[in-house]
């Protein structure tokens, strides 16, 4: 099985993920796991709108940028 990229499913939607073998974990987007967790029909912003609610949930998620494509 190629580990280098998958796409999980939990239960009717895709996670995307990445394998790191220099680090050994593994890393998801955090995007997929939030419309797989809510109803949200803009999750990019329901994300946004949690930082913006949550200062130290926004530190552990990571700088404030622009959301980049993921394969």
């Amino acid at each position: 099985m190629d580990q280098l990229s998958n796409i999980v499913l939990f239960e009717d939607n895709g996670i995307r993920s990445h394998w790191d073998a220099d680090q050994e974990e593994w890393f998801f987007s955090v995007v997929d796991v939030v419309t797989a967790l809510t109803d949200s029909t803009n999750p990019t912003y329901y994300l946004k709108k949690l930082r913006n609610r949550d200062e130290q949930l926004g530190d552990y998620v990571g700088t404030r940028c622009p959301q980049v494509a993921m394969v």
